[in-house]
């Protein structure tokens, strides 16, 4: 039900039964200057991630779920985040070399910049325009500001995909929609592919 044609000729792949999604079972961590910290549920390798749907760079909505049956890498960056931006210079050239071998990598923007605001589809349009991604996914993520409680500004998807609140986390999970790695740096997805 989710494997469909997208007007950016990604990777899409299919799995006969839909990935059976376990949440979030592992724990994030996060220590603020005076040392009290604010924790979170994120994955944790062997997790499967429920579904998400976010708006990509055409302005259509994308299934997590559509790349069940490829390697997902996904790539959580900030405008505001020189490694994110330096990653992303590079991004498309690691996709081009594991694309036959069933790589998708998906990047989730969060913030397009040191203020906080929430990338619009113009954000996510210019970040693919200008690091060159012909067929990576930009899908912007809402996610507010820490203006909020810590409660409700952990209590999002993007953490889903971090452990420690610094961006970029590289998360990879294999056909099966598992994590295989959880936010440990790894930008190379060779040695996680099957």
């Amino acid at each position: 039900e989710y494997s469909r044609p997208y007007a950016g000729d990604y990777n899409v792949g299919f799995c006969d039964t839909p990935p059976v999604p376990t949440g979030p079972t592992g724990e994030g961590v996060y220590t603020y200057s005076d040392g009290t910290q604010a924790t979170w549920p994120s994955l944790a390798i062997g997790d499967v991630p429920h579904n998400m749907t976010f708006a990509d760079q055409h302005g259509e909505e994308v299934d997590l779920y559509s790349f069940c049956g490829k390697h997902v890498m996904i790539v959580v960056s900030a405008g505001w985040c020189p490694g994110c931006r330096q990653f992303a210079g590079y991004a498309q050239g690691v996709q081009d070399a594991h694309r036959e071998a069933g790589l998708q990598m998906v990047t989730l923007i969060t913030h397009n910049n040191t203020q906080g605001q929430a990338p619009d589809q113009a954000f996510v349009q210019s970040w693919a325009d200008q690091y060159g991604f012909s067929d990576i996914p930009v899908l912007a993520l809402d996610l507010p500001y820490r203006d909020g409680t810590p409660e409700e500004f952990y209590d999002h998807p993007a953490f889903w995909f971090d452990k420690d609140a610094y961006t970029p986390s590289y998360y990879h999970l294999n056909e099966r929609m598992e994590v295989i790695s959880a936010d440990d740096s790894v930008q190379d997805p060779s040695s996680l592919m099957e």
